[in-house]
């Protein structure tokens, strides 16, 4: 809800920690204003008002280091004591144990930290834990696994690392008993067919410690290394941020920090503007029993990066993690109307996570969630239905924050056709059974459903073949199966994967009657690293295409699947977050009224990989045990949801073929999402009194018109323009 002026100008200065920048800034503007240098603005006018005295807001001060040390710091030492595993990164541990615990050290073979393995299991009690991570290896050759360790009373059946599924295969077992540091070694032919390897650190029982450290796998060469983090120098031991989501709503940001390093100890930290070298508040916080605590209550809206620097014993730790201070939304719930969507995938980083990532989607203005829903993990015997823990867990979990799942029935299972996609006549009806269970096990949810994934796609492996008379032979079992026992349920389809729209086989699909099947027209036409205005062009023909086969009536269209990787050399964080806000605001305006974007969070912390860097928000890590740090796309999608809440499109202004305005209009009042894509672009926005400008991360400026006018230039950056009696115009 957005506040009052008299509110947002309110504040000052929190005293010995940060400044609160004003919310607002009145300008009495003569000339043209830069949107890309709004934030720059802001600050200037900032000081200007300060050192005019125009606002009772002191200067940033900085804070004294809390304490005297009383003499040179003894070193801090990771102990055996813990009350959970510690995370580290690329490694996961998907069943965690009150019995085990895997624990950085500094008991090193080589660099500065080692794995430590606690365990009090009970040998040959036939519980288990595991630290594991997979790699990538090709059918018939050999590959080496070696590592270093070392143990304290350790069982010989403790620790080892099964390469091979089947009982007395390959495996490295490490010795029990107590011993130094010494090389382990085993060699592995890779099978027909298999092309990951799964490393796998397993533990079945009691240990009072074992080390590990530099696993290896290499080729015979030993040239390659293909495992990450191999070392274990990256985890949560020495300093974590243990928030639950890093989406702050005002008066509520609160960044909790945590350590196992030392108990007692201290840190400065430091917040900017995100992307800016500028210091806006400053502090200095004591460590205590391992925790603290950072107050940025009084920051003001925008996304900010916070700089940490711990003094631990004689170590000492950085870090910086990217966050947002928001406004709150104005309803509790999402609306179902809302066009704002996410793809998530629930069966990586824990279930805790999980829900807390579902969490931050949820203040981000996501109102939909597309999912898969594994049949074969569903359906386990032939016409038996079972729902794991974890799915009913995700699904309670939307239900309470008010979020619709979109499920795809997705995608094959052993018991049918071979494990191929379905094209028999007894696959075809498994498939509908298998779906309308689907809507049937969740009557609360919606009922939304998905037929299939990308059927004109590589996750198609059916006999039929990925033509659309295949797909309506899967479409019609489905859909009439469904409706005759959830009438109300939503069939949404086909789900085209791109790149941009296949009007090829969508002519052919209506041509066959397709449309009759499904509700919803929906498609995945992914354009990248290309920017998303030629989007307008084709969804009108899309939605032509639509009318001429349907009787002139239109049809819902979502797009189910939508995004931009972001990596070097192709698609910036921020041109991803510049590419949300403008296909929204073109989608929108262009008959769509979903839009999911793919996808909730990065798959992997490798950096260079497109297909693992979709996100809004970035993949799991060791820093963040229990959160995910926000991409400026994740930002950006809940500024647009608070800026547009509670409005429709209504219309564009006509200005050129590079410049764009779209107007939501909704509760008395409008606003306008503006940008330019052809470079800086003038234009004029009349008024009969202030206008409010907010840029795409947050940060809003009120502008004050001269002779009814207020000049803007337009970048790629979209920013939201709201007041009186607003029309645009190109400069005269």
């Amino acid at each position: 809800m957005k506040k009052s002026d008299d509110e947002r100008t309110k504040g000052g200065i929190r005293k010995m920690k940060n400044v609160r920048l004003p919310r607002k800034t009145v300008l009495l503007w003569t000339g043209s204003i830069s949107v890309a240098a709004l934030l720059l603005v802001i600050g200037v006018v900032w000081q200007q008002a300060v050192s005019d005295g125009a606002k009772s807001v002191p200067p940033i001060t900085k804070t004294d280091i809390p304490f005297q040390s009383p003499g040179p710091a003894e070193p801090a030492f990771l102990s055996l004591q813990a009350d959970a595993s510690d995370q580290f990164d690329w490694w996961e541990e998907p069943h965690p144990s009150e019995e085990v615990q895997f624990l950085a050290s500094d008991q090193a073979h080589a660099e500065a930290k080692s794995l430590a393995i606690v365990s009090t299991l009970e040998a040959g009690a036939g519980s288990s834990s595991e630290l594991r991570q997979n790699v990538s290896v090709v059918p018939g050759e050999t590959v080496s696994l070696a590592l270093w360790a070392k143990a304290i009373n350790a069982s010989a059946t403790a620790v080892h690392i099964p390469l091979d599924a089947n009982v007395g295969g390959a495996s490295l077992d490490i010795p029990g008993g107590t011993f130094d540091w010494m090389p382990l070694t085993v060699d592995y032919v890779v099978p027909p067919g298999q092309t990951r390897l799964n490393v796998s650190l397993t533990v079945d029982g009691p240990t009072e410690g074992t080390w590990i450290d530099s696993v290896f796998v290499t080729s015979p060469d030993g040239a390659e290394q293909r495992l990450q983090n191999a070392e274990f120098e990256s985890s949560s031991a020495d300093l974590t941020f243990e928030n639950a989501s890093l989406l702050f709503n005002e008066s509520d940001a609160n960044l909790i920090l945590k350590t196992r390093r030392a108990t007692e100890g201290w840190y400065h930290w430091s917040a900017r503007l995100a992307s800016s070298d500028e210091v806006l508040a400053e502090g200095n916080e004591l460590i205590s029993n391992y925790k603290s605590s950072v107050d940025l209550a009084e920051l003001s809206p925008g996304a900010y990066e916070i700089d940490v620097r711990a003094t631990l014993g004689q170590t000492i730790v950085e870090r910086t993690i990217s966050l947002a201070i928001l406004e709150p939304l104005m309803e509790a719930s999402p609306s179902k109307d809302s066009p704002f969507g996410v793809v998530a995938h629930v069966n990586v980083a824990g279930q805790g996570r999980l829900e807390n990532l579902l969490g931050s989607l949820a203040n981000a203005g996501t109102a939909h969630l597309r999912l898969d829903m594994p049949w074969n993990q569903i359906e386990g015997n032939e016409g038996v239905y079972t729902y794991s823990p974890g799915i009913e867990s995700t699904m309670s979990k939307l239900g309470q924050l008010g979020i619709t799942p979109l499920m795809v029935a997705a995608y094959t299972n052993p018991n049918y056709d071979n494990n191929l996609t379905p094209s028999s006549d007894s696959g075809l009806f498994a498939y509908a059974r298998y779906a309308n269970d689907l809507v049937t096990h969740f009557p609360d949810l919606g009922q939304e459903l998905d037929v299939y994934n990308e059927y004109d796609h590589t996750f198609n492996s059916g006999e039929c073949g990925k033509s659309p008379a295949c797909y309506l032979d899967m479409l019609s079992a489905t859909a009439e199966t469904v409706k005759a026992s959830n009438p109300n349920a939503v069939i949404s389809a086909p789900g085209n994967s791109g790149m941009g729209f296949k009007f090829d086989w969508l002519e052919q699909f209506f041509a066959l009657g397709g449309l009759q099947y499904a509700d919803v027209i929906s498609a995945h036409p992914y354009i990248q690293p290309e920017a998303p205005e030629r989007l307008a062009g084709e969804l009108d023909t899309l939605a032509q295409m639509i009318r001429s086969a349907n009787s002139g009536v239109d049809k819902p269209i979502w797009l189910t699947e939508m995004g931009w990787a972001s990596v070097p050399d192709w698609v910036s964080e921020e041109e991803q977050a510049e590419y949300l806000v403008r296909t929204m605001a073109i989608a929108l305006g262009h008959g769509v009224s979903r839009v999911y974007w793919y996808s909730a969070s990065n798959s992997t912390l490798a950096a260079g990989d497109r297909e693992s860097n979709f996100g809004l928000f970035e993949a799991t890590s060791s820093v963040l045990p229990n959160a995910y740090e926000p991409k400026p796309a994740a930002i950006a999608q809940a500024v647009m949801a608070r800026e547009i809440e509670g409005r429709k499109f209504a219309s564009a202004d006509t200005l050129t073929d590079t410049a764009f305005s779209s107007k939501f209009s909704g509760g008395g009042s409008d606003v306008r999402v503006m940008w330019s894509s052809g470079g800086v672009q003038s234009v004029q926005v009349a008024a009969s009194g202030p206008i409010e400008v907010t840029t795409m991360l947050g940060r809003t400026t009120m502008f004050q018109p001269v002779d009814g006018v207020v000049p803007l230039d337009l970048t790629g950056s979209p920013v939201y323009v709201s007041g009186a009696a607003i029309t645009v115009a190109l400069p005269n």
